[in-house]
């Protein structure tokens, strides 16, 4: 990675306490050359950890929506602190326990990488309804968060995988360039 490249990554993680990988989805590369939008999808790990000054610094960008991808166990054992905040919406997707469902066995609960992929092969459902509540966060309509006229807030995605602990993984959205909502439309939206 070019030093360029390793700053442009670096830039995109959020300086939250609670968390240790939040960051936009914002500049990746996309079909046909584009890039995604910066400030439209953050992703990180469980939200249960965040002190009130993250949540503070998140409703600023301002955060509309927050998908938490965790199973119905963990977020009741670990409720989402987004819950405590009335100005973020909070929808609960469920997607890993679709693997188990399908019977699939993960050889190393530490890769990470069978999880995502094992995940899309039997959660696709459940991926397409976080991506449809991330591109249709609902818009603004007063000072909660910017008014009309603003940018789009961000959506945030957490999703918890079972490696190596529950909550440690998660993502927030935003949505990319080219998405059939303006930027200016909605605000941005979360999945955990």
């Amino acid at each position: 990675m070019s030093v360029s490249a390793a700053m442009a990554h670096a830039s995109r993680f959020l300086p939250l306490e609670g968390t240790l990988n939040t960051r936009d989805l914002g500049g990746l590369p996309v079909a046909g050359g584009r890039l995604t939008q910066p400030g439209r999808v953050l992703r990180s790990d469980g939200p249960v950890a965040l002190t009130d000054a993250d949540l503070d610094l998140l409703e600023r960008l301002p955060l509309t929506t927050v998908v938490d991808l965790r199973g119905t166990v963990e977020c009741e054992r670990e409720p989402s602190r987004f819950l405590t905040r009335p100005s973020c919406r909070v929808h609960h997707v469920e997607v890993w326990s679709h693997i188990y469902a399908a019977g699939r066995e993960i050889a190393d609960r530490y890769d990470i990488t069978e999880f995502y992929f094992a995940a899309l092969d039997h959660a696709g459902a459940a991926f397409a309804e976080a991506t449809r509540l991330v591109a249709h966060a609902p818009r603004r309509m007063s000072g909660v968060r910017r008014n009309r006229s603003s940018p789009a807030r961000p959506s945030r995605i957490h999703p918890s995988a079972p490696h190596p602990g529950p909550g440690q993984h998660g993502l927030h959205g935003r949505r990319p360039a080219g998405s059939q909502a303006t930027a200016s439309s909605r605000k941005p939206a979360a999945i955990r």
